[in-house]
């Protein structure tokens, strides 16, 4: 301030950056407060950009870079359609329509929670079995309007593999069951597998 200038014309994103600086300019221009795993996912996605190209991120490629990156597009690689959730034995039951690579499909499970419901019926139809081991959520916004924003990390449950996944709805539920299909779309990159057949 001393300076005559803000915050984010002195913080420059490039490959020496930690994972602080990419987080703040999100955060400052998008209302987005990451997870710390989040923020190191993000910080080395960064780091092999400013990398590839010798330069520094500007804000908007950093959105873009985080939006290709966590499945904040228009049109996600796997996308919930609707869904229909019931109380069920074991916790809750859901009935998902899914649109993947622009096939759609109805993927069903039953988990302790929506979030592992929706989890166990891709894996039913994909055959990647997946743990939910971190998950936030928050508003972004202060108005009874404002949108949800949910944030889901994915490990393998047969390896180390993490994946993330990120979305935003005016609906936090269906926020958080994006979030959790665009971190499993993720996995499917990284993971062979196998479609079931219905």
């Amino acid at each position: 301030m001393d300076l005559g200038c803000n915050y984010e014309e002195v913080i420059r994103v490039n490959s020496q950056s930690g994972k602080s600086g990419a987080a703040w300019l999100l955060q400052e221009n998008h209302g987005l407060s990451l997870p710390k795993m989040l923020q190191v996912d993000l910080s080395q996605r960064v780091k092999r950009h400013t990398d590839q190209t010798g330069r520094e991120i500007s804000i908007a490629e950093l959105w873009q870079l985080f939006r290709q990156a966590y499945g904040l597009t228009p049109s996600p690689e796997m996308r919930l359609l609707s869904y229909q959730s019931q109380p069920a034995a074991a916790g809750q039951q859901i009935e998902s329509r899914v649109r993947f690579n622009q096939e759609e499909m109805v993927c069903s499970g039953i988990g302790n929670g929506l979030l592992s419901a929706m989890l166990n019926a891709l894996t039913e139809q994909f055959g990647i079995t997946c743990n939910i081991v971190d998950y936030h959520e928050h508003t972004l916004g202060s108005n009874t309007r404002s949108k949800a924003v949910s944030y889901v990390q994915l490990q393998s449950a047969t390896s180390n593999v993490t994946q993330f996944g990120v979305a935003i709805d005016e609906d936090a539920t269906k926020a958080s069951l994006q979030a959790v299909m665009n971190a499993y779309a993720n996995m499917l990159k990284t993971q062979p597998h196998s479609r079931s057949v219905d």
